[in-house]
């Protein structure tokens, strides 16, 4: 990185900027995500936990021990509406809105996205996410290979 940055929002940014830019070598992308996704999962709910979207709250079922839940049913909705500009031809999508919908698709959930879009949603997604510029189309491609390479890991 050249010149001066803002200060990271929260601590889970800053850890994983300055493990970013404390590396001695660069690394591909699909290596970091491979090392984030490690602690991904606790990471990022402890980080919603802490801004207050999550609270940790039991299942009905017994074998299911506790899961996160939101705290505010609308909040929950808030990555979705962000996230929509790329599903809908009529709406004027963002560069933000269209990475997290792209990460979305990359990450299984194309079909629940699709289910509150128009007809066509996830053609339109790809379209738009063509549209990206070339570092941000390799993050979800190789967010999409992560994904499948953990999938069939432990389905082998």
């Amino acid at each position: 990185m050249t010149g001066r940055s803002a200060p990271a929002p929260d601590g889970l940014t800053r850890a994983v900027l300055a493990r970013l830019l404390t590396e001695p070598q660069r690394h591909p992308a699909s290596d970091w995500l491979a090392f984030l996704a490690r602690t991904a999962t606790r990471d990022v709910a402890g980080r919603l936990e802490r801004s207050g979207y999550l609270t940790q709250g039991w299942s009905r079922r017994p074998w299911r021990g506790e899961r996160w839940v939101p705290v505010d049913a609308d909040c929950a909705f808030a990555p979705f509406y962000r996230a929509s500009g790329a599903l809908d031809p009529a709406k004027q999508p963002t560069v933000s809105g269209t990475v997290l919908a792209g990460l979305a698709q990359a990450c299984g959930l194309g079909t629940r996205l699709a289910q509150f879009g128009p007809a066509g949603a996830l053609r339109h997604l790809d379209g738009t996410v063509r549209q990206l510029n070339p570092d941000l189309r390799e993050l979800i491609a190789q967010t999409q290979a992560a994904v499948d390479s953990a999938v069939l890991s432990h389905r082998v």
